[in-house]
């Protein structure tokens, strides 16, 4: 694993690198004095954990992490030796695990270090059973000749869309952690980060295009519908259905007819 270490005291960078060193000699760390240079190496390694001065010269800490999160999500650390209450606001706003002061505390900061470490490597795990589930799931679904929707990327969306596509009434966020082999509220942490909207809205958006192509194409009665997208009670599908498109289903298979 690569840490990034940004300061331009190398006293500082000595310091820190000793610290890592007590915690996990394994490590792989990087160095640097320039946050201009820092910001080109992290865009193209990525490295997981970020620990980044706020002051520097040419650009400060905290834009310097900012940048990197619109690039990708690494763990971020930032020390500094002002305690200002709008650099920790900002630390905040940007997503990073901790503000730390200087002079850093040996234990204290040994202690956030071997949490943080802890972290990445749970994150790391969950990623790959995902990943492995997506390869099961993708067996599966070939096996059962079930197409999934095009376009899915993340492996966590990935399964979410195999899931809808063979059988949209049974999916929710407890069925598809329990495909996933994880907690359903990091799922749902993840699902927001990796694919941008919540997974509720998600799984009613597809719902609700099912809707609008089973309305269109076919004549299947309302109830049917209702009951293949995971509505056991006709009322709640037509308030889900007018709520998301305005329209009651009967009145949008009625408008839908007298265009054609």
């Amino acid at each position: 694993m690569k840490i990034l270490v940004l300061d331009n005291d190398k006293w500082v960078l000595e310091g820190l690198g000793k610290l890592i060193e007590m915690v996990d000699s394994s490590l792989e760390r990087v160095v640097f004095t320039s946050s201009v240079d820092a910001l080109e190496y992290a865009v193209k390694e990525k490295p997981m954990l970020i620990i980044a001065d706020v002051e520097m010269p040419e650009m400060n800490g905290l834009e310097f992490c900012r940048r990197l999160r619109e690039t990708y999500h690494p763990h971020m650390i930032i020390i500094s030796g002002y305690d200002k209450f709008h650099y920790a606001q900002e630390a905040i706003n940007i997503g990073v695990s901790s503000y730390v002061l200087k002079p850093i505390k040996q234990p204290e900061f040994v202690g956030l270090l071997k949490q943080e470490l802890e972290n990445i490597r749970r994150e790391e795990f969950e990623q790959r059973i995902l990943e492995q589930s997506a390869i099961f799931a993708d067996i599966r679904m070939e096996k059962e000749g079930i197409r999934p929707m095009a376009g899915s990327a993340d492996s966590v969306q990935y399964i979410t869309d195999k899931m809808l596509a063979q059988d949209c009434g049974n999916v929710s966020l407890d069925t598809v952690a329990n495909a996933c082999n994880i907690h359903k509220n990091y799922l749902s942490i993840l699902f927001k980060e990796k694919v941008g909207i919540n997974f509720k809205d998600y799984v009613l958006q597809y719902k609700m295009r099912r809707a609008k192509q089973l309305l269109c194409s076919s004549n299947i009665k309302m109830s049917k519908i209702a009951e293949e997208l995971g509505y056991m009670d006709m009322k709640n599908f037509s308030r889900a259905f007018k709520s998301y498109t305005g329209q009651a289903p009967s009145e949008y298979r009625n408008q839908i007819r007298e265009e054609k």
